[in-house]
């Protein structure tokens, strides 16, 4: 079995998060990455920048805009649900 050093696509896969979505594609059907099992916006938040600029006022940029916030939203999809996850529990 190759090792991760002889294998450049793994560690690019590694740094999948920096690159952008549509250039992900690109590599992927060129072959440059491993998979083409890209899901759009699935990694949105562990992208550090993303991460950075959430916490230093997208979040509350968020709650101006009148967003309930993490926590009531929570409660919110909770309540919407109640009845059909009443038999699940």
């Amino acid at each position: 079995s190759p090792s991760k050093k002889s294998n450049p696509a793994l560690s690019l896969d590694t740094l999948r998060v920096f690159i952008p979505p549509p250039l992900r594609s690109a590599m992927a059907t060129a072959g440059v990455l491993q998979s083409d099992d890209y899901v759009p916006m699935r990694d949105l938040f562990t992208s550090p920048s993303v991460s950075f600029a959430y916490e230093r006022g997208w979040r509350q940029g968020f709650a101006q805009a009148g967003f309930p916030g993490a926590d009531e939203e929570y409660d919110m999809v909770r309540k919407y649900f109640e009845d059909v996850t009443k038999d699940v529990e």
